[in-house]
C-alpha cells in the first residue's frame, strides 16, 4: 500500500520547507462471538499518511488514507495554507537529518499475522466446547494481523517498524456471574490458549451464589489486569515529561524521595521481550529505556524533544505525533515481579478479596492519581488462607499511589496487557493492604 518510490520522489519535490510523512499500514483480521456461536468475521486492509511541515516556528498537520503523488502535493499545499496561520513556537524543533538505522529485535510472524478465519474457528470451538460442560455461554473475540510504520523526511530520515499481533478475548457467563481471560502477543504460539479458556470457565463457575459483602477498606489481591489497568493511569500523566513540567504530576517535586513501596520498580522499556514495541518514536528518535520508579523512589519522566528542551535534558525518544498538545508519552511500562505466586498470596491472608479484573475506571484527581471504577467477571472472598465465596461487585475509589505504597506482595510472572502500537502494560499480580471500595454494584 505504501510506494516507498512514490515518497522518495514526493520528498525531493518539497525543496527547502522541512516535510515530514508518516504512514500507517493495518491489515487485520477477526472473528467475533456470542451465545456459544461465531457472529461476524470480518477483515480490513486500511492506511493512513499525516504530512507535517515546519516553517520558521510554526508546524502544521494533515492526514489521507492514500499515499499516491497527487494525494501528498495536495497534501502539502494544503500545509502550507494552513501553516500561514499557525502560531509560531520557538520551542519546535527543527527536523532531524539523516541518521543510522536503529537496531529492532523483530515483531513480525508471518504465521500470526496470516491466520485464517478456520483457524480462529478451531480456537472459538474450544471456547465453546469448554463452557458448555459448565451448561455457561462464551462470549469473546479473536483478532490478528500486522502493523507497520513509515517515518520519512525530506531530510534524508527513514524509519520503519513491522509487527504482527495476536489477541484473545473471552467471557464466559452463567445466570449469575461471569469469568473472563485475555492473552496477546506478536507471536501467536506465544498465547496459551488453553490457559486462558481454564481461567475463564473456571472463574465464571465460581462465580455463583454471589453474596454481598459490605464496602469498605480491604487486603485485595489483583490479578495482573486489574494492575495493569491502575498503571495506565501512571502513565497517562504522571510519567509523562508536560505533565511534569507544567506541575501536573506527583512526579513533579518528588524526583529522588520515595514515592512508594521499596518493592515497586517501574520502567519504560519498548524492547522488553513480551513487548518488542517500536523502537523510535514519531520524532525518529530512539526510544530508551527510562526508570520511572526504583525501589518506591521516583527517578525520571519521558521526553520529546520539545519538553526535553524544556527541561535541559535529551529526549527519550518518547514523542507522539507532532505538533500535539499531549507531549510525550510513556508506551511500554514494565513492572518488576516479585517471588509470590497467586497461591502464596492467598494462602497468606486472613481475610481479603481476589479481584481478577477492572472495567470503567476514570481518573478523579490526576495529582493524587485517584481513580474510580468497578470490578467485573470475578470477584472472591478470602478467608483463613482459602477462596470461600463468590461477591457481587463493588465500586472501588483508590489512589495508585497509595495502593502501589501499601503493597505487601508481588506475583512471580508477568504479564501482557496490549496497549498504544506495539505497546502495553507489563506487570505481575500484587497484593495490597487498605484498598478501598467506596460502594456496591448492582451486579
Amino acid at each position: 500500500m505504501i510506494d516507498k518510490a512514490t515518497v522518495g520522489s514526493f520528498l525531493k519535490t518539497t525543496g527547502k520547507t522541512q516535510t515530514e510523512l508518516v504512514f500507517h499500514a493495518y491489515k487485520t483480521a477477526a472473528t467475533r462471538f456470542s451465545n456459544n456461536s461465531i457472529t461476524q468475521n470480518v477483515q480490513n486492509e486500511d492506511m493512513e499518511v499525516d504530512l507535517r511541515i515546519i516553517q520558521s516556528g510554526r508546524s502544521s498537520r494533515v492526514s489521507a488514507n492514500n499515499c499516491s503523488e497527487d494525494t501528498l502535493k495536495k497534501l502539502w499545499n494544503k500545509a502550507l495554507d494552513i501553516n500561514r496561520f499557525s502560531k509560531e513556537d520557538k520551542n519546535t524543533p527543527d527536523l532531524l537529518d539523516a541518521s543510522d538505522a536503529i537496531s529492532d529485535k523483530g515483531a513480525f510472524y508471518e504465521k500470526t499475522a496470516g491466520i485464517d478465519p478456520k483457524d480462529r474457528a478451531e480456537i472459538v470451538r474450544k471456547c465453546v466446547e469448554e463452557a458448555k460442560k459448565k451448561n455457561m455461554e462464551a462470549a469473546g473475540f479473536l483478532r490478528n494481523g500486522s502493523a507497520y510504520i513509515l517515518i520519512a523526511t525530506n531530510k534524508g530520515m527513514r524509519r520503519e517498524h513491522l509487527r504482527s499481533f495476536f489477541s484473545l478475548s473471552l467471557s464466559v457467563m452463567n445466570d449469575e456471574g461471569s469469568g473472563w481471560s485475555s492473552a496477546s502477543s506478536f507471536d501467536a504460539e506465544r498465547v496459551p490458549i488453553d490457559n486462558v479458556v481454564k481461567n475463564a470457565v473456571e472463574k465464571a463457575d465460581a462465580s455463583r451464589k454471589l453474596q454481598i459483602l459490605l464496602p469498605g477498606p480491604y487486603t485485595v489481591i489483583l490479578e495482573p489486569a486489574a494492575v495493569a489497568d491502575l498503571m495506565a493511569f501512571l502513565g497517562w500523566g504522571s510519567f509523562a515529561g508536560l505533565s511534569f513540567l507544567e506541575k501536573r504530576s506527583f512526579m513533579s517535586d518528588s524526583i529522588g524521595k520515595k514515592v512508594m513501596s521499596e518493592k515497586i520498580t517501574i520502567v519504560d522499556d519498548v524492547r522488553h521481550d513480551l513487548l518488542r514495541g517500536c523502537p523510535f518514536d514519531y520524532e525518529g528518535i530512539e526510544t530508551k529505556k527510562v526508570v520511572l520508579i526504583e525501589n518506591g523512589v521516583a527517578k525520571g519522566v519521558v521526553h520529546d524533544r520539545k519538553t526535553a528542551v524544556m527541561a535541559k535534558t535529551e529526549s527519550t525518544g518518547h514523542s507522539l505525533p507532532q505538533p500535539n498538545s499531549y507531549g510525550p508519552f510513556p508506551r511500554a511500562l514494565v513492572m518488576s515481579k516479585g517471588n509470590s505466586s497467586i497461591e502464596d498470596m492467598i494462602s497468606s491472608t486472613d481475610k481479603g478479596i481476589l479481584v481478577s479484573r477492572f472495567h470503567y475506571t476514570n481518573m478523579l484527581d490526576p495529582l493524587k492519581v485517584t481513580v474510580t471504577g468497578m470490578t467485573r467477571d470475578g470477584l472472591f472472598l478470602i478467608e483463613n488462607g482459602k477462596v470461600t465465596k463468590a461477591l457481587k461487585n463493588f465500586r472501588f475509589t483508590e489512589s495508585v499511589i497509595n495502593a502501589f505504597s501499601n503493597v505487601e506482595m508481588l506475583g512471580d510472572e508477568l504479564k501482557l496487557t496490549s496497549g498504544f502500537f506495539g505497546g502495553g502494560y507489563v506487570n505481575p499480580s500484587m497484593k495490597i493492604k487498605d484498598f478501598h471500595f467506596s460502594s456496591n454494584a448492582e451486579f
